[in-house]
């Protein structure tokens, strides 16, 4: 027996099917795969490294398939394909991190730290922007680039 649940706030599309002797299934507005990997390493006693790798495929779009120029009037209306049928690219992003502890004192240490964020420079797609017929498209991308920041936590035992 199958059993439909649909929330009023989104489309009849993405309605979710429930079969208690099977597997939730998602809807087609799902960003159907979603990895973070975290790798974390002791390179020497006072020196560690790591790297983030994160992973999610596109979210999907209901594209503009053409459009209509509007009667004495300087503008176009657009005209919107099947909802949801295309997917932006997929998110991709590297990170990584070095940490260098530095014991002093009886029992004080501090941790120098450097990281690098978006460490391949991907400028991953949000949207897409359109000309004002309507008749090309552009990628919108992150304007996150690649950023690198460092410092150092201080601790102090009595």
């Amino acid at each position: 027996k199958q059993a439909t649940t649909v929330d009023p706030t989104i489309p009849a599309e993405a309605t979710r099917f429930y079969n208690p002797n099977a597997l939730d299934f998602g809807v087609r507005q799902d960003i159907t795969h979603n990895l973070t990997l975290v790798a974390k390493m002791r390179l020497t006693d006072d020196l560690s490294g790591g790297l983030t790798v994160k992973y999610a495929t596109g979210r999907p779009i209901t594209p503009i398939v053409g459009a209509v120029p509007v009667a004495n009037q300087n503008y176009y209306l657009p005209i919107e394909g099947r909802v949801g049928s295309e997917r932006l690219p997929s998110f991709r992003q590297v990170d990584g991190q070095l940490s260098y502890l530095l014991p002093f004192g009886a029992n004080h240490q501090i941790i120098f730290y450097l990281a690098i964020n978006n460490l391949l420079n991907r400028a991953n797609v949000l949207d897409y922007d359109y000309s004002i017929d309507y008749s090309q498209r552009q990628p919108r991308t992150t304007t996150f680039s690649r950023f690198i920041y460092f410092g150092a936590t201080v601790t102090l035992n009595p």
